[in-house]
This record gives structure tokens, C-alpha cells and sequence, in this order.
């Protein structure tokens, strides 16, 4: 289970670290640890309680009106939900907790070391189920959205498309904390579109991050309501490819400025060496919608069970898969059997669909 695994890597974190506990309050830290929502408000980084965890105890602290919820509903016996009273707030009473401890936290607060940087680090690795969840997810969501893009016709406008989006994925329980729909010329002008009354006639995108469980992935895709013009298709296949090349370099144990280095090399190879430049390229994926996006003065390893989303984009078009990293092997997690691909040495990309 997630919860035992995630104390054991927490502890180890803690005896590397020199310190007497570690405390977190994001909801990513939240959705890793658990595998499920703490909060209601999906407008936020941050959840309405904490996981506390020192070398010898390990439990969930929150409000007297949300401990019940947390406790039957979420940990069900694997760790101790204690609570405070709501009218005294959270700060006063994490205060107490903290007191005279040397602690590290995934935000800031006085008393506490925040390091958010390297505790989320402890999550890049999956556990097992949470590697199931991903798999799943990404199976399911590519089933969704395809089914639902092919069903679409012209005639509605961007808000429209994303609310065909959103039920579709709603009537799953899988949340859309990023949904990105543009039609027509808007493919051209804006790299991370978000909708507007604008009436699809001839084409649109869905760029989404879907999360299930706490795990998030990420994908895109674009259907034509008219054939290709012969220049579009090559923009298409050639993102594709440049999508499929970083995809094939990924591997454990991988720099992410030697990633860097070859996205740069892979444009250039595909005479189109500025567009990189235009939009971020991707990069880590699990429990937010990015862990971390490939830039030149990054530092970041790949590690095994970690997932990647690239999402290199030329004028008008668009490549976005989720990649899983096991030890021996690399699984795209996100290939629907609605719309055509397009794989190079040994790596799928989604290519349009033309209705």
C-alpha cells in the first residue's frame, strides 16, 4: 500500500536529512502519500490538513470537522487521523506540533525547513499500484477522449467542446485539473489555449491532464472536419517524430541536460531548430500536471517507475503522450485505437483525425 511505502521513503528522507520529522500539507504531497483528494477545493496547492511523520510515529493531522471524512473514507486504519478544533485554526496547533523539533516541510511556515525541491523528489519513483492507477488511467483516458473528440461536430464553440470533455471524463470520476481547447486559427496563435466563445468549422485541439486517484497524466489530441492540406500533415508527422525521438532517448539514469541538449539537436535535425523556443517541451509528470518541465539549467535524473509527458508543438500542431520508465522497459501509457499514430524506432505518437 502507498501509505507504508511512502512512510518508509519519508524516514529514510529524515535519517539523510539529520532532522526529527517531516511535515506535509500540499495536495500533491497528499495525492502521492495516499492516493486519494483531501481536498475540496481544487483551486489550490495546498489540502486541509497534514501528514506528520518521525522516526517512530506517523499520522494525519487536521480539523475536528474533516478528521472523520479522512479517517473512514481515505486511511481506514493504515495510519492515525488526530485532529484540532476548527475554531482554533491550523497555525497555532502545527505550531505546538513542531515545537522544538528540527523539520522539514513541502511548504513554508515558521519553525520549519521548507524543501519542497527535494521531498518531491521521494515521489517521482511509483509504487506498484500507483503504477497500476497510471496505467489504467492512461488506457481510459485516451478511450475517452477519442470517442468523445470523433463525436463532436462543427458548429459548437470552445466552451462547448470543453464541457462534451468534461462530462465525459466526469461520468468516470477522473478529474481535469487542465483542460486547453482551441479551434480553427486559434491553433496557430496560442501554444496553451484556453477556450473561448470561438465556433469550431474546421479543426480544434484538446491539450488535458487528467488525474485519477492522485496520479496525473497528460495528452492531446486534434481532429479535422476537413482533409489535411499536404503542409499540415508534414507538420504533423514531424512533430510526431521529434515527440517519438525524445520519447526513445529517455531512459533511467538520464541527465536532464543531456535531454536537453538532444531535444535542441532533434529540431535542428527536423529543420525546424527555433520552434523549441516557443513553447516548454514538457517534461516530469505523476502528481502534478508537471513535476518538473525540461529547461537548459535544469538538473534532474530520470529515475525508475517514473513518468514522463513531453509535448513539443509547431504552428498548429501538437504531440503529447504519457511515458512510463520501468527497468527494463518503456510503456506509452496514452495510445487510444481511435486515432492514427505514427511510431518511430520503437515509439508511438497520436497523429489528427480527419472526420
Amino acid at each position: 500500500m502507498a501509505v507504508s511505502e511512502a512512510i518508509e521513503r519519508l524516514r529514510d528522507y529524515i535519517d539523510s536529512n539529520d532532522i526529527d520529522a517531516v511535515i506535509l500539507n500540499r495536495r500533491s504531497s497528499f495525492a502521492w502519500f495516499s492516493q486519494c483528494e483531501n481536498s475540496m477545493n481544487f483551486y489550490t496547492d495546498f489540502g486541509l490538513g497534514y501528514i506528520y511523520v518521525d522516526k517512530n510515529d506517523a499520522f494525519y493531522y487536521t480539523s475536528n470537522n474533516e478528521a472523520p471524512r479522512i479517517e473512514r473514507e481515505i486511511f481506514k486504519g493504515s495510519i492515525a487521523v488526530k485532529s484540532f478544533s476548527w475554531v482554533d485554526g491550523p497555525a497555532k496547533n502545527v505550531s505546538k506540533l513542531i515545537k522544538g523539533k528540527k523539520v522539514n516541510a513541502d511548504f513554508s511556515f515558521n519553525g520549519v525547513n521548507e524543501d519542497f525541491a527535494n521531498i518531491k523528489k521521494l515521489r517521482y519513483s511509483l509504487f506498484d499500484d500507483q503504477i497500476n492507477t497510471a496505467i489504467e488511467l492512461g488506457k481510459t483516458s485516451a478511450s475517452i477522449l477519442e470517442k468523445t473528440m470523433k463525436n463532436i461536430k462543427p458548429g459548437l464553440t470552445e466552451y462547448q467542446i470543453e464541457a462534451e470533455i468534461r462530462y465525459a471524463f466526469g461520468k468516470e470520476n477522473i478529474e481535469l485539473p487542465v483542460l486547453l481547447i482551441a479551434c480553427d486559427d486559434n491553433l496557430n496563435v496560442y501554444r496553451h489555449p484556453l477556450a473561448t466563445f470561438k465556433i469550431a468549422n474546421e479543426r480544434f485541439i484538446a491539450v488535458l491532464c487528467p488525474r485519477y486517484k492522485g496520479v496525473v497524466i497528460a495528452l492531446s489530441r486534434i481532429v479535422y472536419f476537413r482533409k489535411r492540406t499536404e503542409e499540415e500533415k508534414k507538420r504533423d508527422e514531424t512533430i510526431c517524430k521529434i515527440n517519438n525521438l525524445l520519447m526513445n532517448e529517455t531512459n533511467i539514469g538520464m541527465n536532464s541536460k543531456a535531454l536537453w541538449d538532444f531535444m535542441v539537436k532533434t529540431y535542428k535535425e527536423e529543420n525546424v531548430e527555433t520552434e523549441y523556443l516557443n513553447h516548454h517541451q514538457g517534461g516530469a509528470i505523476g502528481f502534478e500536471s508537471r513535476e518538473w518541465v525540461l529547461r537548459p539549467a535544469l538538473e534532474e535524473t530520470i529515475y525508475k517507475n517514473q513518468m514522463i509527458a513531453y509535448n513539443p508543438t509547431l504552428i498548429g500542431t501538437k504531440a503529447e503522450e504519457t511515458l512510463l520508465i520501468l527497468e527494463n522497459s518503456k510503456e506509452i501509457l496514452t495510445i487510444g485505437k481511435d486515432f492514427p499514430t505514427l511510431t518511430h524506432l520503437g515509439m508511438t505518437s497520436t497523429l489528427p483525425l480527419e472526420k
